[in-house]
């Protein structure tokens, strides 16, 4: 009896080590092939997003261009509105002028009535 449960565990582990041989050889071979496959994938990916890339960089340039021409005719069409408009320094000078004006005015006024007051009061 012990002979028959050696032969029989004998058989068992030869099964088992061929099972064991066979699911390796299954196993390596389908890892090859999802090797494979993830290789083509990611060569598709690779190579859409390259035409889409480019797409969008054509699409990008030529929105750029066509903002900049908008821009372009927005500054000038506010050069030409603002151009009468004055400037920071045009009002400094304006300040000084009126300055110079309402001084030169207070001290003629002062002139006519010192000499009003002489000729009045003897």
């Amino acid at each position: 009896m012990d002979q028959r449960f050696e032969n029989m565990t004998a058989r068992i582990d030869e099964r088992l080590g061929n099972m064991d041989a066979s699911l390796d050889e299954r196993l390596s071979n389908m890892a090859i092939r999802m090797d494979e496959r993830f290789a083509i994938m990611a060569a598709s990916i690779e190579q859409r997003f390259g035409s889409m890339n480019a797409s969008m960089e054509q699409r990008f340039g030529s929105m750029d261009a066509s903002m900049e021409q908008r821009f372009g005719s927005m500054d000038a069409s506010m050069e030409q509105r603002f151009s009468h408009t004055a400037s920071r320094e045009d009002i400094a000078n304006l300040k000084v002028s009126m300055t110079r004006w309402f001084l030169g005015s207070i001290l003629t006024l002062a002139g006519i009535i010192v000499t009003t007051f002489k000729w009045l009061l003897p």
